[in-house]
Formats: C-alpha cells, sequence, structure tokens
C-alpha cells in the first residue's frame, strides 16, 4: 500500500463540482429541433408537445430537454419559453402534495384523537386486547398513529404549501439566481443508483420471507433479540437490520434509502455507500445492545442514519462546492428525526439512530478529504472494502431469509 492510499483521505482531486462544466449533460441528437430525456430515452418532439409535457408531471419525470437554442440537453428551467409550464407543473404538484397531506393528516390524526379519547373513558378492562397481549399495546398503535400523521400528513402539507408558493414566485430572476442548485438536482437524479436499488432488493426478499413466515416467527428467528445476541447469536447484529416491524415501517425506510443512497451514490460513489452503510448498521445494533439491553430491535434506521452523518459531513468539508441549501436540509432532516424520537421514544430504537449517526460521521471524518471536489473517487483499498461490504450484506440476507423460513 502506498502513501497515499495509507492516509484517511479516499478520493482523488477533480476540478470541479461536475454539474458546473458545461458538457456534464448528453448532447442533442442531430435529428430533432426539440425534444426532452424520459429516463434514458430521447424523444424528439415539437415545441408544442414539449411546453405540453413539461406543464405537466411525467413518468419517468422530464430532467433534461433540448430546443435549437442549446447545443446540449439542459434542465427545462434554462429554456426560457417553458417558464409558465414549468411554473404550472410546480403548482399543480403542490396542489396535489397538500391535498394528500391533508387528507392523511385528517385520516392519521383523526384515527390517533378517537383511540386517544377511547383511551381515557373505557374501563381498564375493556382496553385490554383480546389476545392478552400487554396493555402498552394501545399506546404503541397511538404511537403509531402519530407517526403516520406526522409523516404521511403534516410533513407533505408543509412541503405541499411551500411548493405552491415558491411555484408562484418564479421567474426569469429567481430561476437564474437558483441555476446552479437546479443544475445539481438534476445532475443528481440522473445519475445511476445501482447500489442503492440492490439494498432495497435485499429488503424485499427478506420482506417476502417476513410475509411467509409471519412477523412473530421472523423477529424471533433473525431479528436484534438481545438475549440471543448475549448467548453467542452475534449474526443477530446484522440480520435484525434487513427486518421491519410492519408494511409502514419498510415503506418508510424504502424511501428513506432511495432518497440517501442516491445521494451518496451521486456524490460519493457506490464503494462509500457500502461500507458505511455497513458499519453504521452494526454500530446501531451494538449501541441498541448496550442502551436497551431488554428490547427486541428490528430495522434499517441505524444504518440509514449512518448515512445520514455521512452526508453531514460531506456538506460540511464540501459546503464550497454543494448548493447553499445541502448541508441545512441534511441537519433539517437530523433535527426531525430527534424530535420524532423524542415523542415516540418507547416504540423508536432512538440508540440505533444514535449509534448509526455517530458512526457516520466518524466514517465521514476517515473518508472525505478536507481540499477534493465532486464526486469523490475511491482509492483502490476503499473500492475493495466497498466490495467486500457488498458481499457481506448479501451474505447477511440470504442467511436471513434461510433462518425466517427454517421449520
Amino acid at each position: 500500500m502506498n502513501a497515499s492510499e495509507s492516509s484517511s483521505v479516499a478520493y482523488q482531486q477533480v476540478s470541479t463540482s461536475p454539474w458546473d462544466l458545461a458538457d456534464v449533460f448528453p448532447e442533442k441528437p442531430p435529428d430533432h429541433a426539440y425534444g426532452f430525456m424520459a429516463g434514458k430515452k430521447l424523444i424528439g418532439c415539437s415545441c408544442e408537445e414539449l411546453i405540453k409535457r413539461c406543464s405537466r408531471d411525467e413518468v419517468p419525470p422530464i430532467h433534461l430537454v433540448w430546443t435549437p437554442d442549446t447545443p446540449r440537453l439542459v434542465p427545462p428551467a434554462e429554456v426560457p419559453f417553458l417558464l409558465e409550464g414549468i411554473k404550472t407543473r410546480a403548482e399543480g404538484r403542490g396542489k396535489r402534495m397538500l391535498i394528500v397531506g391533508l387528507l392523511n393528516l385528517l385520516l392519521w390524526g383523526g384515527a390517533y384523537w378517537l383511540t386517544s379519547c377511547s383511551a381515557a373513558t373505557l374501563p381498564p378492562s375493556t382496553l385490554r386486547p383480546p389476545s392478552g397481549s400487554s396493555s402498552t399495546d394501545f399506546h404503541r398503535l397511538n404511537v403509531l398513529l402519530l407517526i403516520n400523521a406526522f409523516f404521511l400528513g403534516l410533513l407533505p402539507l408543509k412541503n405541499g404549501i411551500q411548493l405552491y408558493r415558491n411555484s408562484r414566485l418564479l421567474s426569469p430572476q429567481a430561476l437564474a439566481k437558483d441555476a446552479r442548485t437546479i443544475r445539481y438536482s438534476v445532475w443528481v437524479s440522473t445519475r445511476r443508483k445501482v447500489w442503492t436499488l440492490a439494498i432495497g432488493g435485499l429488503f424485499a426478499i427478506v420482506g417476502i420471507a417476513q410475509v411467509k413466515a409471519g412477523l412473530k416467527q421472523s423477529i424471533g428467528a433473525a431479528g436484534l433479540v438481545k438475549d440471543a445476541v448475549r448467548q453467542g447469536e452475534y449474526i443477530r447484529l446484522l440480520t435484525g437490520t434487513m427486518l421491519h416491524g410492519n408494511m409502514f415501517h419498510f415503506w418508510f425506510n424504502a424511501m428513506a434509502l432511495l432518497s440517501l443512497g442516491t445521494l451518496v451514490e451521486a456524490l460519493a460513489d457506490r464503494t462509500f455507500l457500502m461500507i458505511v452503510y455497513l458499519l453504521s448498521a452494526l454500530a446501531g445494533s451494538i449501541a441498541s445492545l448496550l442502551l436497551l439491553p431488554n428490547t427486541t430491535s428490528v430495522g434499517a434506521s441505524g444504518a440509514l442514519m449512518g448515512l445520514i452523518g455521512f452526508l453531514v459531513m460531506l456538506g460540511y468539508r464540501r459546503r464550497a462546492n454543494l448548493p447553499p441549501g445541502f448541508l441545512r436540509s441534511v441537519l433539517t432532516s437530523v433535527f426531525w428525526i430527534a424530535l420524532l424520537g423524542a415523542v415516540a421514544f418507547d416504540y423508536i430504537d432512538n440508540a440505533a439512530h444514535a449509534g448509526g449517526f455517530i458512526c457516520g460521521l466518524m466514517m465521514g471524518v476517515v473518508l472525505i478529504g478536507k481540499h477534493s471536489s465532486l464526486p469523490l473517487v475511491p482509492t483502490k483499498t476503499v473500492r475493495i472494502a466497498g466490495v467486500a461490504s457488498a458481499l457481506v450484506l448479501i451474505a447477511t440476507a440470504g442467511y436471513c431469509v434461510t433462518k425466517i423460513l427454517a421449520k
């Protein structure tokens, strides 16, 4: 190993952030004057069709377009005659988010209010579930309803209001001011997310096994059962991070993985993703074992918090290269998660969250240099560690499925 590889800096110097380069996006095809990119496919169209497409949400979304005045594909925000269409699309998206958030807030918030009222007015004997489970079941149900009201209702409602308000303020001057941020967002959205989707696939495979075997059986077989770990089943420190407690838990972690993993893969490379994810998952489980010794835990929250911690350090050390709001956005996520953990402390494994987050910060200190640009490029040693981490995760998922489905 040479001196550069033995240092804590796992990158190579590049000249500038890629989204600032004039040639970062593909060249436009010669056979159509107007067109757009849908997924990875270039589609030619008329000027009127381009305006129409950019005025509504498309599946897959349109991130890049071209016109006779652009030598390459560019974000729609850089084409002046598409401004009104962009405003219409943003306004419509804000309205839909607002409506969905409001409906979810009424649904889950109303359910929380009803169960709270029932718990306060009914006799204790009425509150005990027929199954004979513990008296805390209703409290746990209330906490789950409150979490759903927050993440599916309040946050989308807030984001919808903000998006609708910002859409009304869109102007050529505003778009010019945010041009660098817009190019960054488009660049990230067009990057490949191979290993993020691979981890999500492992989630899905283990989830199918959980459905087949049953939730109680699967958690008992491969969850982070602390007594079993203390008796020598150390593999549960990792297998427990592959399991989920219910469909909402799975959905929330999958969405968080897609968002966080995409950022790490785009800004730092997939090998960093695998290393940080694996070590943070392990650190979160160890913290849970030490600080919450009498509970059983499942879920990838420790690993996901590790990715957040890594992104916090990336945002701090690359604040000159990243858009102004990057670090603030990541720290806002930390704040909301911490607030939720304080409210639902008996339902959420805050120890795993803290352990994973601290591990992610430490990995950021070790892997991110002080003076390089983006994206980070790993050394050979880091690449080998990343591949090894991926293999460990795949093996863990396979062992997890085997344990869950064992008769």
